[in-house]
């Protein structure tokens, strides 16, 4: 429990944590909310270039070659951030984050992770990528 590695390990479970609930913000912004006076443009970017800055975190984490979050190897680390990357690449994209596209393409490819994985087309996501909105004059 005391050790440097249960440490980095509950830091990147309650990083998963951080970026969940900017991709929930965003999916609040693009799809529970059914009218569009209630979106707010701002919001979205606003949090789109939050969960971007987390993205870049995990991707200077893997820059240094290592094939999982955490140095003893594959943990529910990998899984609580992969999922929330998973989510968050519908308003953020990894293309031009080599390490985290890399890792996460890893992630994908697990047999667990595609048993897991809602078919595609369903799940709460129509579209592969929801950018933000722009600002309306009004």
């Amino acid at each position: 429990r005391g050790s440097k590695a249960y440490t980095q390990y509950i830091q990147w479970l309650h990083f998963a944590e951080t970026i969940s609930q900017h991709v929930a913000a965003l999916t609040q912004q693009h799809i529970m909310l059914y009218e569009d006076h209630q979106r707010s443009p701002l919001v979205m970017r606003l949090e789109a270039k939050r969960l971007e800055r987390c993205f870049a975190f995990v991707e200077a984490a893997l820059s240094d070659g290592r094939s999982e979050l955490l140095a003893g190897g594959f943990s529910a680390a990998d899984v609580a951030v992969g999922q929330a990357v998973t989510m968050g690449r519908h308003f953020a994209r990894i293309e031009g984050m080599p390490s985290l596209a890399l890792w996460h393409a890893r992630l994908r490819s697990r047999p667990a992770f595609q048993a897991a994985a809602p078919p595609d087309g369903e799940g709460p996501y129509a579209q592969e990528f929801y950018p933000p909105w722009p600002d309306q004059a009004t």
